[in-house]
């Protein structure tokens, strides 16, 4: 009769240690047989890493490099507004008061005549208490006080003003064109009537 075994006939080269039992020895050979020796990554697993991390720094890098830009052209266009709003009033403020002004530069060809240069002039029992002149001068919008001889820069994004007499008495159209740095201009109009 045949004797069957529970395992296979170990080679033999390998060293049998007699005091183990033969049940454990057989055991510990068969469990590093089928045992996966892992060393590191493979290259697989090194390249699908790469090519995560890659894409989880191209997005981080999109979303700060835009919001840089949206936060330098609201920047820049809020800019731009205050300076037209400052302008504006400057100019509505003082034609409100001024008594008499008069409009020189004319542009040719516009109708009704416009100009790029107002002089106003404010008088009181037959004497002229301020004197003032609006126009462009290098980009820069200028106040220059005639009586006393001074000039001050009011905006330094004008791209072009303009004056000219309204369809009422006594009043004036104003058109104020301003540009930032990356070329966007902003236009306000409107009408301003002198008081006195």
């Amino acid at each position: 009769m045949m004797i069957k075994r529970k395992f296979p006939l170990l080679p033999i080269s390998l060293k049998i240690n007699m005091n183990i039992p033969f049940k454990i020895m057989a055991k510990n050979i068969f469990f590093r047989c089928n045992q996966k020796v892992s060393g590191g990554f493979t290259l697989l697993e090194m390249t699908a890493a790469v090519v995560i991390s890659l894409i989880g720094i191209l997005g981080a890098s999109y979303i700060v490099t835009n919001a840089y830009h949206d936060f330098k052209n609201s920047r820049e266009l809020k800019a731009l507004h205050e300076d037209i709003y400052l302008a504006s009033h400057t100019i509505k403020s003082l034609i409100e008061e001024a008594g008499e002004f008069e409009i020189t530069e004319i542009i040719p060809d516009t109708s009704p005549p416009a100009g790029r240069r107002i002089n106003l002039k404010y008088i009181e029992d037959s004497e002229t208490k301020w004197e003032k002149e609006f126009y462009e001068e290098e980009g820069h919008l200028i106040l220059e006080d005639i009586k006393n001889g001074s000039e001050e820069i009011i905006i330094d994004t004008l791209e072009d003003i303009s004056f000219s007499e309204g369809d009422s008495l006594n009043t004036l159209k104003v058109t104020i064109s301003v540009t930032g740095m990356d070329g966007r201009v902003l236009t306000n109009k409107f009408l301003v009537y002198s008081r006195n």
